[in-house]
C-alpha cells in the first residue's frame, strides 16, 4: 500500500451536525399510491456534508488517491450552551448557573448518526475510497468554549502499527488525538 502524502485531516465544521438515517414517519403518495419515506432535515444534511466535503478537500495534497487501509476517526460535537444556563446576562462574561448541566446535549442526534454523516463526507471528499475502512472510531458531545455550535473531525490514515496501545476507552481517544496534534 503507498503511504500517503498527508495522514492527518483535522476539520472543524461550523453549525449543528443533524446526523444522518433519520426518516419521517411514512406516507402515501397519492399520485402513484406508493409509500415514501423522507429523510429528516434532508436539506440541512447536504448542506452539512457540503462543507465538511469543502474543507476535508482543502487539505487533500493534490493526486492523493484515496487511501484503502485502516482508518481513524475522531468526532467532537461541540454546542454553544443556552443563554438559561448563564446568570443574568452573564453569557459574555462566562458566568454559569450552579445547576447548568455539566454534560453537553443529550439529546438529537444520536452519536451513531452523527459519525454516519462524517463517514460519508470523509469518503465523498475522497480522502478514504470506503467508509467500511474506519476501523477505530470514537466521538464525544462538549459544550463549546467560544458559544459556537462545530463539530471538530479527525481523520488519521493508519498502516498496522499506528494503532494507539492504550485506547480502551474515550479519554485515551482524547488523549491520543491531542498526543497526534503535537506531532
Amino acid at each position: 500500500m503507498e503511504t500517503p502524502q498527508r495522514r492527518r485531516f483535522d476539520i472543524i465544521v461550523e453549525g449543528r451536525n443533524p446526523g444522518k438515517g433519520s426518516k419521517m414517519p411514512p406516507f402515501m403518495n397519492r399520485r402513484t399510491g406508493r409509500i415514501v419515506l423522507v429523510e429528516e432535515n434532508a436539506a440541512e444534511k447536504k448542506a452539512w456534508e457540503r462543507r465538511a466535503v469543502a474543507a476535508l478537500k482543502e487539505l487533500l495534497p493534490p493526486g492523493q488517491q484515496p487511501w484503502r487501509g485502516p482508518v481513524f476517526i475522531a468526532v467532537i460535537l461541540y454546542y454553544a450552551r443556552p443563554a438559561n444556563q448563564y446568570t443574568g446576562n452573564n453569557r459574555v462574561t462566562g458566568k454559569l448557573r450552579d445547576n447548568a448541566p455539566q454534560f453537553a446535549r443529550t439529546g438529537r442526534p444520536d452519536g451513531d448518526k452523527a459519525m454516519r454523516l462524517v463517514w460519508d463526507a470523509v469518503t465523498k471528499a475522497g480522502v478514504i475510497a470506503d467508509d467500511v475502512l474506519v476501523s477505530y472510531w470514537g466521538g464525544q458531545k462538549r459544550w463549546s468554549d467560544n458559544g459556537k455550535t462545530y463539530t471538530h473531525v479527525t481523520v488519521i490514515l493508519m498502516d498496522d502499527d499506528d494503532y494507539p496501545e492504550a485506547a480502551e476507552d474515550l479519554d485515551s481517544l482524547i488523549r491520543f488525538i491531542e498526543e497526534e496534534k503535537q506531532k
